[in-house]
């Protein structure tokens, strides 16, 4: 399956975070979760079958958004007033949890590019 406009959608506030100057924490923690929902979606198909039960694309979307703010959960950060500094251990501890790059390298660096991007243009008293 590819990436269909549920996808897209979410990927769009990674490219308008990318673009932008300044990014709140939210808006970084969204981009974030859509980078993660294009650049992973296809590794993700296995996963949605066994929880969901299905692979559309919004079971796609749901199990990637669950894993995030589970994320947060573990951590014991709170998902709607991140910082960056969570914001930067969510993302190595998904990564690492997860093991993305077992999957396919290439993959994992360029999301990590895309997020650092991304976390780079948060204020750093954020």
């Amino acid at each position: 399956m590819e990436p269909g406009p549920l996808v897209h959608a979410k990927y769009e506030k990674t490219r308008a975070a990318r673009r932008a100057l300044v990014v709140t924490p939210q808006e970084a923690r969204d981009a974030i979760e859509g980078c993660y929902c294009m650049t992973h979606f296809r590794y993700v198909e296995e996963h949605a079958a066994r929880i969901e039960g299905e692979t559309s694309e919004e079971a796609l979307v749901a199990v990637i958004g669950r894993l995030y703010r589970q994320a947060f959960q573990r951590l014991g950060y709170d998902y709607d007033h991140p910082t960056r500094a969570q914001l930067e251990h969510v993302l190595a501890f998904l990564d690492r949890d997860l093991q993305w790059a077992k999957i396919d390298s290439d993959i994992a660096a360029l999301h990590q590019q895309i997020c650092g991007e991304v976390i780079a243009h948060l204020p750093t008293n954020a």
